[in-house]
């Protein structure tokens, strides 16, 4: 993750990565984490925007799909009034 630490911690066997202060039009940018565990390493890619992605593909809940819609939204308009 460029170096930076991050908190990770696990809730109901899932890990939980905090990436604080990400402007809006980072939301998208990309960081590469490497897991150790149990003497196995994993390396994944992520962004702010991979829990969006996962609950798009995942969530019945409408207003859970109309959330992460609005978030990549504000994402896309931020990174335009950005460049």
């Amino acid at each position: 993750m460029d170096g930076a630490a991050a908190e990770l911690t696990t809730e109901d066997g899932r890990f939980k990565l905090d990436i604080p202060d990400i402007s809006a039009h980072r939301l998208g940018k990309t960081f590469t984490v490497k897991l150790v565990t149990g003497g196995q390493t994993t390396t994944v890619k992520v962004s702010a925007l991979s829990y969006a992605y996962a609950i798009l593909n995942t969530s019945k809940d409408p207003l859970a799909v109309n959330a992460v819609i609005a978030l990549y939204k504000y994402y896309k308009a931020a990174a335009a009034y950005k460049a």
